[in-house]
């Protein structure tokens, strides 16, 4: 299984809502190629291949939902009735250029074996919104807990909830604390503190915790 860490793109069903994916660290996430499916790349900022959702259904993980881009000679055969089904299901495809992710398969309810852990945004905070002091420290990190309003850690073992936590206020809090810190954004001292002050609101390392990032 591939191990994923770090950023990530996509979105998750919980508890009556959708939420970005913004990290994961773990195993058994869906992946297309294992199933004949080889999404072409995207020559589109903050876009990748593909793109899944998830959701969370009586204590279980399911892919519900994925969309990927495919060469147009590939949207073609699909509109033709001759594409790859996914988990028994026909794809749906635009063929229009313009639209992004074109070809989507929806309706699959397909558990995903994964291990590992999750955190989920919402209410992301755009830097055009931000005091200078919180703008310096956007500046150089781009974690889930400075850039979400509601922010939430789920772990998974073989695709099962075990745990949930709500570190929203948590979150806010620390925002809060950085903004009035006194060492200098982006120095050794302030990077260290950061990682202590974040291991004490997530259970999980999930990397590229500090790591200049671009402002929205």
């Amino acid at each position: 299984m591939t191990t994923f860490f770090g950023h990530w793109s996509g979105a998750l069903h919980y508890r009556e809502r959708f939420f970005t994916i913004d990290s994961v660290r773990g195993s058994g996430l869906f992946q297309p190629e294992p199933h004949g499916l080889r999404p072409q790349v995207v020559s589109i900022p903050d876009v990748g291949r593909y793109q899944c959702t998830y959701g969370v259904s009586d204590g279980a993980l399911y892919l519900e939902q994925f969309r990927m881009q495919l060469p147009y000679v590939e949207r073609l055969r699909i509109r033709a009735g001759r594409g790859p089904r996914l988990f028994g299901r026909e794809a749906s495809v635009d063929l229009d250029e313009g639209v992004r992710l074109p070809v989507l398969y929806q309706g699959l309810h397909a558990p995903i074996p994964f291990t590992g852990g999750m955190l989920l945004g919402d209410g992301y905070i755009y830097a055009l919104h931000l005091p200078e002091p919180m703008l310096e420290v956007r500046r150089h990190t781009a974690h889930t807990a400075i850039c979400w309003n509601e922010v939430h850690e789920l772990r998974f073992q073989e695709g099962c909830l075990t745990e949930a936590h709500d570190v929203s206020e948590a979150a806010a809090r620390l925002r809060e604390e950085l903004a009035v810190e006194t060492n200098e954004p982006g120095t050794p001292a302030w990077s260290e503190d950061l990682q202590q002050r974040l291991g004490r609101i997530f259970r999980m390392d999930y990397g590229g915790r500090i790591r200049p990032c671009g402002l929205r």
